[in-house]
């Protein structure tokens, strides 16, 4: 596999706001081995997540076997690549779902493969359950050599041509460290490799060393060629003493703009040449809240509609048993001035009306509850559907954002579908019912003292504009 690229400046969020310079080596190199060596914020890691289509560049190239990796499937662009991260990402299943997560269609034959160049049979075999072992929440049940062997396991297991290592072995101690490499140096046979380390013992034996600082490529070549020279920042890093540049090894400020990057990688090789170019402001624009109508809220339970229509009816039946339980307490109240008999009949006829209300009230009270909570639960679960189909569209760099960790969106999945069922369902269920009431009400008025009536009517605006001036004025004094 060869590969190459011309990537001109790119700024990618916040976080990634970086610039790479370039050189480029025009011969071949196919199946050879790049080591990336510099401080900390250097661009390093940057390379290896644009090769892998993690963050776009904003103008240029990085091209594939003389293809922009842009135009190319991103399903199969990333068959080709096996990435190894410093902290592998296991999943709370067994060491075989781990692995098979690399490739879901891997044979056992694949699978076999996979775990002998990973050196990871050997631990496995001694374990009571082999590759149905479980592996804990993040692994914990492994140590972290053996993690990152079953790591690298996963990403070999499709048989990738490029082979991403990404500070594969910093993390571990020199034991684990030790088989984890050998591991490494086997199945980087064959495969074109681009490796992100900082000892020496990853990178000595690389075809080519580049070594990034500040985004720039400032120094190329061999282990031999590049520690020749007693001055180089090769030579600093090796040997642990400050670089020539004082801030090497620290983070890159987070800018306004950035240089333009050229990045051209030939099977895993680069150039140097810098030009300026100003970096738009997209990190730092802030996007304004959307004013969302009550129309689209509501067309959002078009879907359970019947539940809808169910629940308003029964909304409205039980708006409208509380004037008629009040006009029956009425007429009781009105019988006790008859005569016994008559009282006696209207007591009993008024009782079982009671009773049959009762009834109704049950029931409606029931039909409404079902109706209007399967809906609001059925609307929760939608909300959050589209919530985090939103968030899986969106580029790894929106994630670095501090606005949208982990944490943050969790929270927003969980209380902002349940808000919304508030508006949309709940207080609905109250609007419907005060108004099975108040339209129950003014019927039942016509028909006793149709003028009194009118009057009411007549002044009820009124009173409802009291009422909204009283909220306003609350919620003004509320906000001093």
């Amino acid at each position: 596999v060869t590969w190459a690229g011309n990537t001109r400046h790119f700024c990618i969020y916040q976080s990634k706001d970086s610039s790479l310079s370039h050189f480029r080596d025009d011969r071949e190199r196919h199946s050879k081995v790049l080591a990336l060596v510099g401080g900390s914020g250097s661009g390093k890691s940057t390379i290896i997540s644009l090769i892998e289509r993690f963050y776009e560049p904003i103008s240029g190239q990085i091209l594939l076997d003389r293809n922009d990796i842009k135009e190319l499937d991103l399903k199969w662009l990333r068959h080709q690549i096996g990435l190894v991260n410093q902290e592998p990402a296991l999943f709370a299943t067994s060491i075989r779902e781990n692995i098979l997560y690399g490739k879901n269609d891997a044979t056992p034959e694949e699978l076999s493969r996979a775990l002998e160049l990973s050196n990871a049979h050997s631990f496995i075999n001694n374990l009571p359950d082999g590759l149905d072992t479980q592996v804990g929440e993040r692994g914990i049940q492994l140590s972290g050599g053996q993690k990152q062997r079953i790591a690298i396991s996963r990403a070999i297991v499709k048989n990738p041509s490029i082979l991403l290592l990404d500070e594969a072995t910093s993390a571990l101690d020199a034991e684990s460290e030790k088989s984890v490499q050998e591991a490494l140096d086997r199945v980087m046979i064959g495969r074109t490799t681009v490796i992100v380390a900082h000892r020496l013992s990853t990178i000595r034996n690389a075809d080519m060393i580049a070594v990034v600082e500040r985004g720039s490529i400032v120094e190329t070549g061999n282990h031999e060629e590049l520690i020749s020279n007693s001055n180089s920042v090769y030579v600093s890093l090796v040997q642990g003493h400050p670089s020539p540049d004082p801030s090497l090894g620290q983070s890159s400020s987070i800018k306004n703009s950035v240089e333009t990057s050229h990045t051209s990688i030939i099977g895993g090789s680069f150039r140097s040449d810098t030009t300026s170019n100003a970096c738009a402001d997209e990190a730092g624009s802030v996007e304004k809240p959307r004013h969302v109508s009550l129309i689209r809220l509501y067309s959002m339970i078009g879907p359970y509609w019947s539940y809808g229509v169910f629940g308003t009816l029964a909304a409205f039946t039980t708006g409208a048993l509380m004037p008629l339980f009040a006009l029956g307490i009425s007429h009781a109240l009105v019988s006790y001035y008859m005569d016994w008999d008559s009282t006696q009949h209207e007591v009993k006829k008024i009782a079982f009306l009671f009773c049959g209300a009762a009834i109704v009230a049950i029931t409606a009270y029931t039909i409404e509850h079902l109706s209007f909570g399967i809906m609001g639960e059925r609307l929760t679960l939608r909300v959050r559907e589209i919530m985090i189909s939103a968030i899986l569209k969106n580029e790894i760099g929106w994630f670095d954002d501090t606005r949208n960790t982990s944490t943050m969106l969790s929270s927003r999945l969980e209380t902002d579908a349940t808000l919304l069922k508030t508006i949309v369902v709940d207080r609905s269920t109250i609007l419907l019912q005060n108004v099975g009431l108040v339209v129950t009400s003014f019927i039942i008025a016509f028909f006793l003292n149709w003028r009194i009536t009118l009057v009411v009517l007549a002044t009820y605006p009124l009173i409802i504009s009291g009422h909204i001036g009283e909220v306003v004025s609350s919620f003004t004094a509320f906000k001093r």
